[in-house]
């Protein structure tokens, strides 16, 4: 009898890992099936057009794997952009992606800590994140590694991949460390000048990770973001989104979440350690809006973004609740950006 309750309970492990790794294996199906179709539906458009190159003349259009491979691994000069416009949607597709460069008063596309970005960019993102918990929750731990790249004018992938999440002993319960869950962001440029930059994109939260450290599930997490250059070197960005997890068991299932930040660029790129050096202060509200308590939180986070050299930029923010209850005390995280 004993014999028996063992493999049935060893036979139930078997199916729920096949369960785990069916619904990664899916997820990122999607994900790859929803890029492809994109990008070879709009190839059709743009090659009825005249597709314009970097240096602004018209010619026939590029092929797709030069297109991807200029994207990563070109020298993009900012001075052959020409504007994207949502009016002619069909322009850009088939282009090595041009980086749009600084606004018209200096103020700098680039990354910061709990905010969207409107913007496209190509860089690798070592991150570190420590979360405090309220009593009697645990403290957490996370190291992620994130790779951002262009794959044209029209399309950006970023691929987010949590190393380790470390849950502290606390509460009553003891320490946890996983691998967490990859999350894969195909993203489209609506529309893009100087001073403004829109794109709308999904991200494709994977069940990589364990249920132990909060991990393990399976998201969709549609978005619509905005970036705007301002005088005298500041800014504006921001946007809107809803995470919706998969699993019925999950709760929260859906939240939706809306961000503005602003931030001002104080010196210039030569002088670093501190060149470029930016102050901003990002505004998140999350709302619950699916099963579970229905729940508001506000959270403010200053932030800085240096450049230290060598293309590369210091990043760091502290994440603050200030509505109750309060999801965590504080959360801080530092990124070290590195361009290529």
């Amino acid at each position: 009898m004993r014999e028996s309750y063992e493999e049935c309970r060893s036979s139930m492990k078997s199916l729920l890992s096949m369960s785990h790794w069916l619904r990664w294996g899916l997820t990122v199906s999607y994900g790859l099936l929803f890029l492809l179709g994109l990008i070879g539906s709009t190839s059709v458009w743009a090659q009825s057009a005249q597709v314009r190159t970097t240096s602004g003349t018209t010619s026939g259009p590029y092929g797709l794997a030069d297109v991807v491979t200029e994207s990563i691994f070109g020298q993009s000069n900012p001075a052959n952009f020409t504007p994207l416009s949502l009016s002619y949607f069909g322009d850009g597709w088939l282009e090595p992606w041009i980086d749009p460069g600084t606004g018209s008063s200096g103020a700098l596309r680039g990354g910061w800590v709990s905010t969207f970005s409107g913007f496209f960019s190509r860089e690798i993102d070592p991150t570190y994140s420590f979360t405090s918990a309220e009593s009697p929750g645990r403290d957490e731990h996370v190291g992620s590694l994130a790779l951002l790249t262009p794959l044209s004018r029209r399309v950006e992938m970023s691929l987010s991949i949590p190393f380790v999440d470390s849950l502290q002993s606390g509460g009553g319960k003891p320490s946890e460390t996983s691998f967490g869950d990859i999350v894969l962001t195909p993203k489209v440029m609506l529309h893009e000048t100087r001073d403004l930059s829109v794109s709308t994109g999904v991200g494709l939260r994977t069940p990589s990770g364990a249920e132990r450290t909060g991990n393990g599930r399976t998201a969709v997490s549609p978005f619509l973001a905005f970036w705007q250059g301002l005088d005298d070197r500041w800014q504006v960005r921001g946007g809107i989104g809803a995470d919706v997890l998969t699993q019925k068991h999950s709760t929260p299932d859906a939240v939706l979440r809306a961000n503005l930040a602003v931030g001002t660029t104080l010196s210039s790129q030569g002088a670093a350690p501190l060149g470029n050096f930016t102050t901003y202060v990002s505004l998140n509200l999350y709302q619950n809006v699916g099963s579970g308590p229905d729940t508001t939180t506000f959270s403010v986070t200053p932030g800085i973004r240096t450049y230290l050299g060598w293309t590369t930029y210091f990043i760091s923010g502290v994440e603050i609740p200030v509505t109750n209850p309060d999801p965590f005390e504080w959360r801080v995280t530092a990124v070290l950006s590195k361009g290529f």
